[in-house]
């Protein structure tokens, strides 16, 4: 396998509550994880459940039944189905009883009414609750099997009733054994265990549950729901005793609320199939199955009621466990290899498809040790986890062998671990791909079960389960007892609770031992939450590598999902590869917590440390707790693993997926600044990698307590794009040099820093946050422009433009124009189009070369290409360039073709070139406005087809009404074919002189169709590099139909700008011969130059700079201070001299200009 680390994850919702939120008609699905690892490949989940007889038992532990007490009141022979229950011997109810009064005791049964609990219904399908029961006829089993008559119990009055009451005194003298008797007793009643001896009577407190003592308190009731400060009516404590009566009484009947319960929160997001333990063989979906009731479905509609009708109705008989015959089968179905079978996008359902990736878990839960039948596999039951597994061959070609180790080995055979090892540590599959990405807890990449055991009410257990899960990376000795005995029927030998344990631990799996139903509940969904994460981690880990020239050091970022960790690299890059030796690594260079400088706002807009002896009552507030402010500092004293309650991290520095590194060479030492979902802003000197301060923006403290929750599902908190004024600005005698960052999907807008002197950053240097405080804005998930405009009175005034982004509370699309020092708003230019509208990124333009700009360009979800105008001195002239105030006008409307007007989104910024001389007459001297469609951010974009189109627009300002479609010249969509083992494409014919002589004055451009590749799309700024001659890069996004490969691959289209045809000469040294003019293939009898090639990540654009040769230190190969410059970007617009060779992030050697030209001044500081 190839396994991709950029896709495949449950979507933003995990699979505990997979429900979405509900999206409204005007309203953009923004999802809270990152849209490349949003694709689902459901996993699928078998949940075996324990049918044997104990199950039927009242009572837990088992180690309190004497002379087979199993029930607390007369069965109904019927309760669970026609196989009959384990007699009618009854723990007498007499006071002077003390056998009774322990097992009617909370503290001493923990399956017994517990008055600080609050017992609630099940849950149906829906996740609503069934009917309270009614203590008046309370039933004895809420879903009676099919065919039978379980009856109620009467809980509001005296009762009596015949059975073998049974009174001991001690574990060795019991009577009432033998023969039956009537007894009149209270039935709703409970003793409180007050400690000392348990078999005196004196140690325990009755409490009857009658309409004559009205009210309750006292034993815990303070914790319940139902009830008023801790004291219940007796309404509402028969009620709850009904309901414990009714849902709770029993093992299985506490099993069915909690797995219930859990299963009822799950979405169509996972695949459910039902076992149980005891079922014999028989057809399940084509093939013969033992245990397996049915296969997995998809957890929707009818299949859904299926799994909770098994659930709540499978029939309990009088049988043992065997649960080592009952895995096997589990494993013997996920071996299947039809297209019926759980590797199959339809399961029970002929002509799916197969999905490599697809992860599978059997979630066993029993409440007894194993006996009875063992693994029909032969190889199951051999020594598996005490001999070397086969060799595996994955991705890239590498290979995994399983050695046998420390905490796996042991020294027996035929056992649960056994099984479980053999599932795990085999190719399920051999004939399917290897394509499961591993986590940080399993690195299977082939396709294997993972065993998750629930053990309920088990004594016994020799193996410490966290030092056994804690020696998978330590490699520490786990001494496994034998599980084995002269009588393998044996029913209760202890050490087959560790062999549950040692079954989780071989398969990377998870145990929980649970001893009431509370807990029992919790291990249900502890299981499922870990089911979640995992797929949640599906993609590994993601490179956001971008473009950089071979004469420097460059910058990497990095997300894992299985824990949302982040990391950024500094590396030499390789001029053959385009790859490099890493200098630093972030996450190994952050201060320790104390030092920390971290920085955020109070509510009055002043800048203040984040200590929790600096943060103002308010902004306490908002955090929660000072655990919670260490917590987010750094300190791993208060997380989970370390005795504490908060989550668990690997690595402090969390996801960077949409913040895109910027590198800013201060006089004292270059400062590379990026934002992270951690909630911080972070600056690094990118000379050691350490961290220099970080900033947590107000309006996300909100959100932090979240972050440090061992519960944490993903959400973005400073995930935009940053950008850093061209110049230093003076206010009221300060220098302040303004970095702006857009907290793109985390919150609504942007905030400000001065980062003058960043090594010396404090309080004072926190300019502004504009979030959430403005109903036109978004989030604004491009980046924004710093840029001076006129300020009257000839001067110039610093400044921020941007689009407003999506999901703005008006909806519409807007041009904002902020002050970059203060954050004030100067204008808002409303298109007036909307709803779930908005704008996106923008680009801006100095059309008379005086230092400011005049014009902006910008799109927007519905396909306009608007024109602003900011040349007037007077901000409130700045307008939408056509039409008029009350009725603006885009320039263009990108429409797909032949679909009647449907439009194309615009999401990326457009770029512009003028052209020159060498066009023609005609054309020499006209701005060209370039632009793709497409979008890539909302929930549903993966699996939109819609054809996109990239266009050229002649701005020649001459328009009054938009240009339309029909104005632009249609040319040929590209061909697609390969070329020395590569994927290529070429575009039309290049004109000819005379063909480009023949334009005339009416041509408004050009338009191409992208319809080869089914969703390619245009979501990044399109690039004019300078080579020979320009040309436009244009880099599209094909999302994969296969959900198992990488949605990241697209094209890097390379063409003319100003015909829309094919370059006509070798831009590109496609066969790497180091000559740029032969690389041709023949389309249609002529030959046409390869320049355009598929690439993979396309996403983001080139704001991880790299750092000139000139500013690194030759000692280490760090940057170094010096210079006034920024750093050289990649060629836009302008005019450059000789060409030189460039190796870009993909390895690619291409023909460009050797130094940078400018496009818009707000880029480069000249």
């Amino acid at each position: 396998m190839n396994p991709n680390r950029t896709t495949r994850t449950l979507a933003a919702c995990t699979i505990i509550a997979l429900q979405c939120n509900a999206v409204s008609a005007q309203t953009i699905n923004i999802p809270t994880v990152p849209l490349n690892v949003l694709t689902a490949v459901d996993p699928n989940i078998m949940l075996i459940l324990d049918d044997s007889g104990s199950m039927q038992f009242e009572v837990m532990p088992e180690s309190l039944i004497l002379q087979q007490t199993y029930y607390l009141y007369p069965p109904n022979g019927q309760v669970y189905g026609t196989g009959g229950v384990y007699g009618d011997r009854i723990p007498s109810f007499a006071p002077t009883n003390p056998y009774g009064a322990k097992l009617r005791s909370p503290q001493l049964n923990s399956l017994y009414y517990d008055p600080s609990i609050t017992y609630l219904p099940w849950s149906n399908v829906d996740g609503s609750r069934m009917p309270n029961a009614d203590p008046s006829c309370a039933p004895n089993n809420p879903t009676p099997v099919s065919g039978t008559n379980p009856g109620c119990r009467k809980l509001n009055a005296q009762l009596t009733e015949r059975a073998r009451w049974v009174t001991c005194t001690s574990a060795t003298s019991c009577s009432g054994t033998q023969n039956q008797s009537d007894l009149t007793y209270w039935p709703a009643v409970y003793f409180r265990y007050n400690g000392g001896d348990a078999w005196n009577i004196n140690s325990y407190t009755r409490v009857e549950i009658r309409p004559t003592i009205s009210t309750y308190s006292g034993d815990g009731r303070e914790k319940r729901t139902d009830c008023n400060n801790g004291v219940c009516t007796y309404q509402q404590e028969i009620q709850n005793f009904a309901n414990w009566y009714t849902y709770y009484r029993s093992r299985i009947l506490a099993t069915r609320a909690g797995a219930g319960r859990v299963f009822a929160t799950l979405g169509s997001n996972v695949r459910v199939g039902f076992a149980a333990i005891n079922k014999s063989a028989s057809n399940v979906d084509g093939v013969n199955h033992y245990a397996v009731v049915s296969g997995v479905r998809s957890f929707t509609g009818s299949d859904r009621t299926n799994f909770f009708d098994q659930l709540y109705r499978r029939p309990i008989p009088q049988s043992g466990t065997p649960l080592r015959k009952a895995l096997d089968a589990i494993g013997q179905y996920y071996m299947r290899s039809d297209d019926r079978g759980p590797w199959s996008s339809t399961p029970g359902v002929a002509g799916g498809t197969e999905a490599t990736c697809r992860r599978s878990y059997a979630i066993l839960m029993t409440d007894g040790y194993w006996n009875l039948a063992e693994a029909e596999t032969a190889a199951a039951r051999a020594n598996n986890d005490g001999t070397s597994g086969p060799t595996i061959t994955g991705p890239g070609g590498r290979t995994y062998t399983y050695t046998a180790r420390s905490p796996f080995r042991d020294s027996y055979s035929n056992t649960l671990a056994d099984i479980a090892m053999h599932y795990w540590k085999n190719d399920l599959r051999p004939n399917l791909t290897n394509n499961i990405t591993p986590t940080q807890k399993n690195p299977a990449f082939w396709q294997h079960m993972v065993t998750m055991t629930i053990a309920l009410g088990l004594d016994g257990m020799t193996v410490d389960p966290d030092a056994a899960f804690a020696a998978i990376d330590s490699g520490a000795t786990i001494n496994w007892p034998d599980p084995q005995t002269n009588s393998p029927n044996t029913a209760s030998v202890p050490t087959r609770l560790d062999d549950l344990l040692h079954a989780a631990v071989n398969s990377r799996g998870t145990f929980a031992s649970a001893r009431s139903p509370e807990v029992l509940e919790s291990a249900f969904r502890a299981a499922l939450n870990e089911i979640a994460n995992r797929n949640t981690s599906n993609t590994g880990v993601v490179s956001n590598t971008r473009r950089f020239s071979d004469s420097a050091l460059f910058f990497k970022t990095e997300y894992d999902t299985t824990d949302w960790r982040g990391e950024l690299r500094a590396l030499r890059p390789s001029v053959t590869a385009g790859t490099g030796e890493q200098v630093w690594a972030a996450s190994q260079k952050l201060p320790d917590h104390a030092a920390r400088q971290i920085y955020t706002r109070t509510s009055s807009g002043s800048g203040v440390a984040f200590r929790w002896s600096a943060l103002p009552s308010a902004e306490r507030t908002l955090v929660q707790s000072e655990a919670i402010v260490n917590y987010i500092r750094g300190d791993r004293s208060g997380e989970v693993s370390r005795g504490g309650t908060l989550r668990n991290r690997t690595s402090l520095l969390g996801d960077i997926v949409h913040s895109e590194p910027v590198y800013y060479p201060h006089s004292d030492g270059g400062v590379l600044y990026v934002g992270a979902n951690d909630g911080m802003l972070h600056a690094f000197d990118a000379r050691t990698g350490t961290e220099l301060f970080a900033y947590i923006p107000r309006a996300l403290l909100g959100a932090l307590p979240s972050l440090a929750s061992p519960t944490y599902q993903h959400r973005f908190f400073v995930d935009g794009a940053i950008s850093i004024a061209p110049r230093i600005v003076s206010v009221n005698g300060r220098d302040v040099l303004p970095l702006v960052a857009a907290t793109g999907r985390g919150a609504r807008g942007l905030l400000g820093l001065n980062i003058r002197t960043p090594r010396a950053f404090g309080t004072a240097d926190v300019l502004w946050e504009r979030i959430d405080d403005d109903a036109d804005m978004g989030h604004i998930l491009g980046k924004p422009i710093q840029a001076l405009v006129a300020g009257g009175s000839g001067s110039a005034r610093p400044v921020v433009i941007t689009g407003n982004g999506y999901n703005s509370p008006n909806g519409k699309a807007m041009l904002f124009v902020i002050d970059a020092v203060t954050g004030q708003t100067i204008r808002k230019i409303d298109t007036g189009i909307g709803v779930a509208n908005g704008l996106s990124t923008p680009t801006a333009l100095d059309k008379n070369n005086d230092g400011l700009v005049d014009t902006v360009y910008a799109g927007d979800l519905r396909g306009n290409l608007w024109k602003f105008d900011l040349s007037s001195d007077n901000s409130s002239n700045w307008k939408v360039a056509l039409g008029t105030t009350a009725q603006p006008l885009p320039l263009f409307t990108a429409v797909a073709p032949g679909t009647g007007g449907l439009a194309q989104p615009i999401t990326a910024a457009p770029t512009w070139a003028y052209a020159p001389p060498s066009v023609g007459n005609a054309l020499a001297g006209k701005l060209f406005v370039f632009f793709g469609t497409g979008s890539y951010f909302q929930a549903t974009d993966p699996s939109n087809t819609q054809v996109q189109s990239l266009y050229a627009i002649v701005d020649d300002g001459a328009a009054v009404t938009p240009l339309t479609r029909a104005q632009l010249v249609s040319r040929p969509s590209p061909v697609d074919t390969t070329y020395n083992g590569v994927d290529v494409r070429v575009f039309g014919n290049p004109l000819t002189p005379q063909q480009q002589s023949q334009i005339g004055p009416t041509y408004k451009g050009w338009v191409i169709d992208f319809n080869t590749q089914v969703g390619e799309r245009f979501v990044v700024q399109p690039e004019i590099v300078y080579s020979q001659k320009m040309v436009l890069e244009a880099r599209s996004l094909i999302p994969s139909t296969d959900p198992c490969i990488p949605s990241l691959r697209g094209y890097a289209n390379r063409i003319d700008p100003f015909w829309g045809v094919n370059l006509d000469f070798g831009y590109v040294d496609v066969n790497r011969d180091k000559n740029f003019d032969n690389d041709t293939v023949t389309i249609g009898g002529q030959p046409r130059f390869v320049n355009s090639t598929a690439t993979g990540n396309v996403l983001g654009s080139d704001a991880a700079m790299s750092v000139p040769a000139d500013q690194l230190d030759p000692n280490n190969g760090g940057p170094i201070g010096g210079g006034g410059n920024n750093p050289p970007e990649r060629l836009r617009a302008g005019s450059c001299t000789a060409l030189a060779t460039q190796i870009n992030a993909s390895g690619e050697r291409t023909r460009v200009a050797n130094f940078s030209c400018r496009t818009a001044w707000r880029e480069v500081v000249q």
